[in-house]
């Protein structure tokens, strides 16, 4: 996308939050909310019994619901210039975090690639997991970079995955030496990137990592 392409992107956001006005109408089918709807969400009952919960319990990644229940969103969001679905995105997650308490010391996010970040107008992510650390009051750490730009794997067994994002982050700082620490993502597929995420924390020496995904596939 060329930089024309990038600021038409951001405002077209801008008209589309002005559509769509937080706590007024649902960020997912565009109806009027109900006074005794969770306007917090900005999203109706409706849209949000949709949303199909995630029947893997994996003590290593935990998700919220599964991709095919809340695909809509997900893509809305990354890739229809739709930013401010970072909000209920974030809180869902904040709302699971609640309900199944861990002790967690800091919190960690997958940083998008500077091409896809570039594309978008921003890292979508980093939007979600600020969002959470302010309503957690959890700190975030920013040290983990991505070192290569995503590459379209549609066709590649999930072991050529792991090998092709092994090596793509990195972790700067010491700030999560014997922390316990919970690692944001959006998505998890085959939980490649995920591990290649923890491999690169690793050299932090945290005292533990625990993913939290918004969507399983």
């Amino acid at each position: 996308m060329t930089f024309c392409g990038e600021r038409m992107n951001k405002l077209l956001g801008k008209i589309l939050s002005a559509v769509y006005p937080e706590g007024i109408t649902c960020y997912v089918c565009g109806a009027e909310l109900d006074p005794r709807d969770e306007r917090d969400l900005s999203i109706c009952p409706y849209c949000l019994g949709q949303f199909k919960e995630c029947a893997d319990r994996s003590s290593e990644v935990l998700s919220l619901y599964e991709y095919e229940s809340v695909r809509d969103i997900v893509i809305n969001y990354k890739d229809n210039a739709k930013s401010y679905l970072y909000a209920p995105i974030a809180r869902l997650m904040v709302r699971y975090f609640a309900q199944n308490p861990l002790q967690i010391d800091v919190v960690c996010y997958v940083p998008d690639s500077k091409k896809n970040a570039r594309r978008r107008g921003f890292d979508h992510m980093e939007l979600i997991a600020k969002e959470f650390c302010r309503l957690t009051g959890l700190p975030l750490s920013k040290g983990l970079k991505r070192t290569s730009n995503d590459v379209e794997q549609p066709n590649v067994s999930a072991e050529e995955r792991f090998n092709n994002v092994r090596n793509s982050f990195t972790f700067s700082g010491n700030d999560l030496m014997n922390k316990s620490v919970l690692l944001l993502d959006d998505l998890v597929t085959t939980g490649a990137t995920l591990s290649a995420c923890k491999r690169a924390l690793g050299s932090s020496f945290p005292a533990s990592i625990t993913s939290l995904t918004f969507a399983r596939a």
